[in-house]
């Protein structure tokens, strides 16, 4: 017996042996059917379409003190490559990242984020953080030439100086 298209594709093919697909006989009821719906669970498993968090991969909590010239940044963030994550500086002028997946990663430093809301009339404006300026190489994943090597047996705590020479 011939496998006819109809009978593979029943929500392309509504008429069983016609080659012929006209959208306005597709029908959702044709389409949400339960056979469709457990076809395309069984491609997604097939594939190996699975999904771990970052949280359960191997890994471990490390720290990062970004220093400029020896004196410590204070705000901004430092954010990791990949699935490295990101995290806020202190004012000890570290950013504590409580895992991060073992792997090589590459260390990007951005300036602290302004409020987007000004202040009310009235309301007193915080005052402005004294930053460091960041050099634009450091902003980008492409240019960064900072990189971290998190592994079982390595470091915890990294330290990186944006005016260090290269």
């Amino acid at each position: 017996m011939p496998i006819l298209p109809g009978s593979l594709f029943p929500f392309l093919f509504p008429n069983g042996d016609t080659m012929r697909c006209d959208i306005r006989s597709v029908s959702i009821r044709n389409l949400i059917c339960p056979g469709n719906l457990l076809s395309l669970c069984c491609l997604w498993v097939l594939c190996g379409c699975t999904y771990e968090p970052d949280n359960q991969q191997p890994g471990r909590a490390i720290s990062i003190t970004v220093l400029s010239g020896g004196q410590r940044v204070t705000a901004g963030q430092v954010d990791l490559s990949g699935h490295g994550g990101g995290s806020s500086l202190n004012d000890q002028g570290m950013a504590i990242f409580n895992h991060v997946p073992y792997g090589k990663y590459q260390v990007m430093i951005l300036p602290p984020e302004q409020s987007p809301v000004p202040a009310e009339p009235g309301q007193t404006v915080p005052p402005a953080v004294a930053t460091t300026s960041i050099p634009r190489q450091f902003l980008s994943e492409k240019t960064t030439p900072l990189t971290i090597d998190v592994n079982a047996e390595g470091e915890r705590d990294f330290t990186v100086d944006l005016q260090a020479p290269n």
